[in-house]
């Protein structure tokens, strides 16, 4: 999906201060290592002042490729997100199509 698609759709989705607020990936100057940078501290504040510290990690790199994406459509529509925009997302990956280029070939079209 282009760049702008995702950002319409974003804009639509997520208040920008509210998606901005906790994005430390894929942002300009950002990565997940400045997050690792302040959570050290923050935790170790909190344990300086004998304040329990639960936190989770998940790792999201491969899950958007094993997810059912009908069932998370349908799961977008129940939590209010626009129904064109759910549209244009089922759109977009129900008609994806791709092939493959090396050097000056290029394969035929398939879709998934």
């Amino acid at each position: 999906m282009s760049k702008l698609l995702e950002t319409v759709i974003a804009s639509q989705v997520f208040s920008t201060a509210e998606s901005e607020k906790y994005q430390f990936g894929f942002k300009a100057n950002h990565s997940t290592g400045i997050c690792t940078h302040l959570f050290k501290p923050t935790v170790e504040y909190y344990m300086n002042i004998s304040s329990h510290v639960v936190a989770c990690f998940i790792d999201f790199k491969k899950s958007f490729d094993h997810v059912n994406h009908w069932k998370l459509f349908i799961k977008l529509l129940h939590d209010n997100i626009d129904v064109n925009i759910v549209g244009l997302l089922a759109y977009s990956y129900s008609s994806q199509e791709l092939c493959v280029r090396w050097i000056s070939t290029v394969s035929g079209f398939h879709s998934e």
